[in-house]
């Protein structure tokens, strides 16, 4: 029959889901902790139920866990580029942080259903809407795609921020840096309501600008200089 063909779901939730993404987190939290100092501000601003949307900027590789530290009891879905699945640690280790595989370039329309299954089934979902690790640890533009999960689902979306992480692991680096400071901030929850009132453009750049606040606010906090802001103006609709 035509139903046995379907495909398997890649996002499962199966009992162990939960026990094994805490499991993956606390690791890997530890040892990100045991080489860095990790500080996290605004961490029960997350939900504790219901679906969510985190969306946060992107300045390496150990974002995911980052935000694994900071979320504390919430755990949550990820994108991971399909490639880093093909290495036998990493791939294991973000498996076990519930990474959903996504083809970069053309609209990744498998990954795109599981997003949506992950948020009707009421769970927590992080996106990075820069689409790549940054090339300098400013935040570029964001590309508009967040909100078509947005409109389509009644997730909450909670702005957050990573400053530190890139003079850890700056892209193009094959190894991480230690004895660094890295701080993670999550920003007020914002209602579905609120952002589906906008047109995309408008909605996104709502968002940017939410995420550069944090950004900014987070640097002050570790002493660090303001960083400039992308012209958010001359990205595409």
């Amino acid at each position: 029959m035509s139903s046995d063909k379907k495909d398997v779901s890649r996002v499962q939730f199966q009992w162990w889901r939960t026990p094994m993404w805490y499991f993956g987190s606390t690791l890997s939290g530890w040892w990100v902790k045991f080489n860095n100092k990790v500080s996290v501000w605004n961490w029960e601003k997350i939900p504790r139920s219901g679906p969510v949307i985190l969306l946060c900027n992107h300045q390496s590789y150990l974002d995911p866990i980052l935000l694994g530290i900071g979320s504390r009891k919430r755990p949550f879905w990820s994108l991971a580029r399909s490639g880093l699945f093909d290495n036998k640690f990493f791939g294991l280790l973000i498996k076990m942080l519930s990474a959903i595989p996504v083809e970069q370039g053309d609209g990744d329309i498998k990954a795109m259903r599981d997003c949506l299954e992950v948020l009707n089934h009421n769970e927590a979902l992080i996106l990075f809407p820069e689409g790549a690790r940054c090339l300098d640890g400013k935040i570029a533009n964001f590309e508009p795609g967040f909100m078509l999960l947005v409109k389509r689902t009644k997730a909450t979306v909670i702005p957050a921020a990573i400053e530190g992480a890139y003079d850890v692991w700056p892209r193009g680096q094959k190894k991480p840096n230690k004895g660094k400071h890295i701080g993670i901030i999550f920003g007020d929850p914002i209602s579905n309501d609120e952002i589906c009132s906008m047109k995309g453009k408008i909605a996104t750049k709502f968002i940017q600008d939410k995420v550069q606040d944090l950004f900014e606010e987070v640097g002050e906090k570790l002493g660090r200089p303001a960083k400039d802001q992308p012209d958010t103006d001359s990205s595409p609709i």
